[in-house]
This record gives C-alpha cells, structure tokens and sequence, in this order.
C-alpha cells in the first residue's frame, strides 16, 4: 500500500565525526547510542558550490546549501536559501514540499529553531542570503524584496505559502500548546491528542509506537494501537 504519512527527520550537525565525537563524550570508544541501534541510516555528502563559479565544488558547506541540496535536489552555494548559484535575478528552486503541496497533500513543517532559520527555511521560502529573514532584513536581497516584485523575506514566504502546520522555536516556547489548539478546532476534535516525547521513546519501539502495531508483533507487555487511527 501507498505510504499515507511521509515524515522527514532532520538532525543538525549529526555528520559522522559529530556523532562518533558525542558517542565517545558519553558512553566511550566501546558504546552504543541509540542512533547506533537502527535498523537502516544513511548518509550523503555535504558539499557546496562555489557562488562566483558553480561548477567548482565548495567543500565546506553551511546548513543553507546542503538543506537546499536536500529540500531541492540542486546544490548551490552556501547561504543561499533554495535558489540557483551564481544567479543576479530571481532563481527559486522548488522544494519537495512544494511538490507535495502542488499533488494536493498537507504539509507540516515543525523545528526546535526559528522558522526563519535556514534548515527550516530551504522548505519554502527562495533567497540568495540566509540573513533576509524578515521585511527589514532584505538588502542582501534586493531582487527578492517585495517592494521590487519579488516574493519577499523568508518570513513572508513563509505565510504566503500556507504550511497546513507550522511551528517553530526551542523547547518551552508553545509547540504543544499551539498543536492542542490546532487538534481541537480541526475534523479531529473527537479524537485523542497524543503527545509523544520522542527522546524519551527506546529506539526499537519508536516505529510501533508513532505508527501502530499488531499484537502478535510485540512482547505480550504491548497492546495493539495506533496514534494515527
């Protein structure tokens, strides 16, 4: 069956030094995180392109670049927002959520940083510099600035775009709340609000846990449910 649910998990700074280095800071050269438990993890390179040249490589990359290489398939060069290297004018990439919002599905972006932040950003908004975040921030950016016809700050992309949900900031800001009040002013009010601690789940337990499982698939302790039903 076709899958119903896509959710992309985004980890800054997990490249493999990153986690061999956290690793041996908390359990030692001989230890196991739970990252280290799943059952399928994959990898790719993080490099940018040159802004003045793209087709030379750029082999330190920021969260700009390799989130657009992500969000768009496209490399470019570091600091911009979903938009093509080298360009003078306007030059948007289109995003993989902007193709889901295209075929007619819901999307939800949700981020422990800033919404306007550049890994979040790469999913729906188009600027050549990550520091074009808001109306008054646009110099970097003058063909994108609305007043010159252009689409506008990350900010306004944001809006404009109308995310199904959004949410944004660091733990303590609201994000449960906000979800709440989305819950129950929605079809699903009648239906349970779950919220789950993601951190605090085991790592073989997180799939069943967020998706649902058999019975006969788990130790006699576990009862057949699914959040999502």
């Amino acid at each position: 069956a076709p899958a119903q649910n896509v959710i992309l998990l985004i980890g800054d700074g997990m490249g493999d030094s990153e986690i061999t280095l956290a690793r041996n800071y908390a359990l030692g050269a001989s230890g196991r995180l739970d990252l280290d438990t799943l059952p399928v993890t994959g990898a790719y390179t993080t490099y940018s392109v040159q802004e003045s040249d793209p087709a030379l490589p750029d082999y330190v990359t920021d969260s700009a670049a390799s989130g657009t290489a992500w969000a768009t398939g496209t490399k470019t060069s570091n600091g911009r927002i979903s938009t093509l290297a080298g360009s003078a004018t306007v030059a948007p990439l289109t995003t993989i959520m902007e193709y889901a919002q295209r075929a007619g599905l819901r999307t939800g972006l949700v981020t422990t940083a800033e919404l306007t932040d550049a890994t979040p950003a790469v999913m729906a908004a188009h600027v050549n510099d990550r520091l074009c975040q808001g109306p008054a921030d646009m110099a970097p950016c003058p063909a994108y600035a609305a007043e010159h016809g252009g689409p506008g700050s990350i900010a306004e992309q944001m809006v404009a775009h109308r995310i199904t949900v959004l949410l944004g900031g660091e733990t303590g800001t609201g994000k449960e709340l906000v979800a709440r009040a989305i819950h129950y002013h929605s079809a699903r009010k009648e239906r349970r609000f779950v919220p789950v601690n993601c951190g605090a789940l085991p790592p073989d337990l997180v799939e069943s846990e967020l998706f649902g499982h058999r019975s006969e698939e788990h130790t006699s302790e576990l009862q057949s449910h699914s959040f999502f039903s």
